[in-house]
């Protein structure tokens, strides 16, 4: 199996990023109509205006940031299936991958405070060592870019 070009493991991973960002966005749309089904199913004796709408903002800032993730990364994987991946964009990218899952990783941090559970601080712990590896990662992109734009001036 290829893992870029046309017809590879990168048009896969890009047309399934697609199909993730679309649902992504279609439960943004319903997300605070199936947050209070949950919250009457699973917590029905806690159940709160605040911290309904607590949620919602929590959830609809990592939504967002979540979609842009997922359009990030397949824009990635666009640039694998041209066998390019070695650009100034895609470093700037991780940078903004690595910044968005900070900023994840603080909104779950602040969801600790009023609604507390063990996968919110997986979440927390998740999406900070997503954000350190995303920058180590544009780091070693950038780095790969200075090694080939040398190799490109060589004769």
């Amino acid at each position: 199996m290829k893992y870029s070009g046309k017809k590879s493991l990168a048009t896969f991973m890009k047309f399934f990023l697609l199909l993730l960002e679309g649902a992504a966005v279609i439960v943004l749309f319903g997300l605070p109509k199936f947050l209070g089904f949950y919250l009457i199913w699973i917590e029905s004796i806690f159940y709160n205006k605040a911290l309904y709408y607590g949620l919602v903002v929590i959830l609809y800032i990592t939504g967002i940031l979540a979609v842009l993730i997922l359009d990030t990364l397949r824009n990635l994987f666009s640039t694998m299936e041209d066998a390019n991946p070695f650009i100034r964009k895609n470093v700037t990218a991780l940078r903004r991958m690595g910044v968005y899952a900070f900023i994840v990783g603080g909104a779950y941090f602040a969801k600790i405070f009023f609604l507390n559970s063990f996968m919110t601080i997986i979440a927390v712990f998740i999406f900070f060592i997503a954000g350190i590896f995303c920058i180590v990662l544009a780091d070693l992109f950038n780095q790969a870019i200075i090694y080939k734009e040398e190799n490109d001036l060589t004769i």
